[in-house]
């Protein structure tokens, strides 16, 4: 069977791929997942560090476990997006980068 298209043929342009903005942020956490000790935790991260990422997970808003879980994916990227500079804020305060 010949699978060649013929000139009478039409063409379905096809949108160029582009990766999502999210792409480096599933990076490192497949990074992140990777470095987990036999424990579960990351080998580097303390006690006080572990304590500071639960206490933001259990204060999220409402409207980011919605938006996480729902289909509009301009909302649920607002919510990551949001996720994502809580968790960078407790690093940096937890390294000292943070007034």
């Amino acid at each position: 069977m010949d699978c060649r298209l013929s000139a009478s043929a039409t063409s379905t342009e096809v949108a160029p791929f582009t990766p999502s903005p999210l792409a480096e942020v599933d990076a490192v956490t497949h990074e992140v997942i990777a470095d987990l000790g036999s424990n579960g935790h990351r080998a580097d991260m303390d006690q006080q560090t572990r304590d500071a990422f639960e206490k933001a997970i259990s204060r999220l808003p409402d409207w980011i476990r919605h938006d996480l879980g729902g289909k509009d994916g301009a909302l649920r990227m607002r919510a990551e997006e949001a996720l994502v500079a809580m968790l960078v804020d407790v690093l940096d305060r937890a390294s000292g980068k943070s007034g």
